[in-house]
């Protein structure tokens, strides 16, 4: 056999294998040992301020939060009472893990005293003043600038989340109807896009602390991210229901923006774990618009609508037509809502390596493909 003819068998054998190994990925069956995803979070709590009202329960919040996170299986960083420039190496630190790790799956989260000035949003370290509106972007930490950080690119799946909506820690005379409480939609840019954001309230209102350990949100928050094959869309609208349940309606959890692939804290042991059954909470609610409403307007909170209206395509159901049945979920599989979902399967990403050094000029050079997780249904 000639030269050409052995390099033109070897080029299609090459061709045959990555065509067959791609499809053994693709339905699970590994050819060699996937590199596991990065899991990191950055977990921080703020109770101690040494010049404006403190706060009981971010210390807990923080610490419980990164307890549950770890035992979830991410690497958790996490800070509690924290100064501006510690906050800033924090969050530095944090951004280099993230690259280090090629983490995929990302989670900011932060409790304490925050609020919004302009429309953007400030965190508030524990060392702040406020006493001076000069003074005030020189002592707190923007948020959009803590997204653009972390948001190292567009494939990591990243969720802020933000239990950040107590009263203002601003002095009376530094308020105005610009400059106050509660935190503002933030507004979409290159960072923020494929971001997921999770609020404790709905923008530019505030929350009061809860009586117990943890604040309303992040108790409920603790309750379902453990929840196994359940994606953070599908979480949601139970963290929502019960906040909504233990404030007696005055906090809504509100969320913006999504990451661009499904996000789970818990998706379970491998293609192994068997998804959970519990079917979520009937949609009483669609989501608040994403959208800042026009001047003058106010934001419909989809909670307080009733009867047979269709609100963003989510129409109430006819109480006679007969409910669906759900259909039976094999292992590996879940639903991410009810039953009128799809089953999907979760697939893993990975990397390999794709091109032949020894073939044509269009097999070269070889060179690391990467396939990020997804689920298929």
């Amino acid at each position: 056999m000639s030269g050409a003819a052995q390099s033109a068998l070897m080029a299609w054998c090459l061709r045959l294998w990555m065509v067959f190994g791609i499809a053994l990925f693709a339905t699970g069956v590994a050819l060699a040992p996937a590199q596991a995803a990065g899991r990191v979070a950055l977990v921080i709590g703020n109770s101690k301020y040494q010049n404006v009202r403190g706060l009981a329960q971010p210390g807990n919040d923080a610490d419980d939060v990164a307890a549950e996170l770890r035992r979830l299986g991410f690497d958790v960083v996490e800070g509690t009472d924290l100064k501006r420039d510690d906050f800033l190496l924090l969050v530095s630190d944090f951004r280099s893990k993230i690259k280090s790790e090629r983490a995929e799956d990302v989670v900011f989260y932060y409790s304490g005293h925050a609020f919004n000035m302009f429309g953007l949003n400030q965190l508030v370290p524990v060392n702040a003043r406020l006493d001076s509106r000069d003074q005030i972007q020189l002592e707190t930490i923007r948020l959009n600038d803590i997204i653009s950080q972390i948001q190292v690119n567009d494939t990591q799946k990243t969720v802020f989340l933000l239990d950040a909506c107590r009263e203002t820690p601003l002095p009376e005379s530094l308020r105005s109807d610009d400059v106050g409480g509660g935190l503002a939609q933030i507004e979409t840019n290159n960072a923020t896009a494929s971001a997921l954001l999770i609020f404790a309230t709905l923008p530019n209102q505030t929350t009061a602390e809860g009586q117990g350990r943890n604040s309303p949100f992040t108790q409920a928050l603790l309750k379902h991210m453990g929840t196994k094959a359940k994606n953070i869309d599908a979480i949601f609208p139970r963290v929502r229901k019960d906040v909504i349940a233990a404030t007696d309606g005055k906090q809504k959890p509100f969320k913006q923006g999504s990451p661009p692939e499904l996000f789970f804290f818990n998706p379970g042991q491998g293609q192994q774990q068997v998804a959970d059954q519990t079917p979520d909470p009937a949609p009483t609610t669609p989501e608040t618009p994403v959208n800042p409403p026009a001047a003058g307007e106010s934001v419909l909170d989809p909670v307080e609508a009733d009867g047979g209206d269709v609100i963003q395509g989510t129409e109430t159901p006819d109480p006679h037509q007969p409910a669906a049945e759900t259909p039976a979920v094999s292992d590996g599989a879940f639903q991410d809502c009810d039953a009128q979902c799809p089953v999907m399967v979760k697939i893993g990403g990975g990397r390999f390596k794709m091109g032949n050094g020894a073939g044509d000029a269009a097999q070269k050079p070889v060179h690391d493909v990467t396939l990020s997780g997804f689920a298929l249904g």
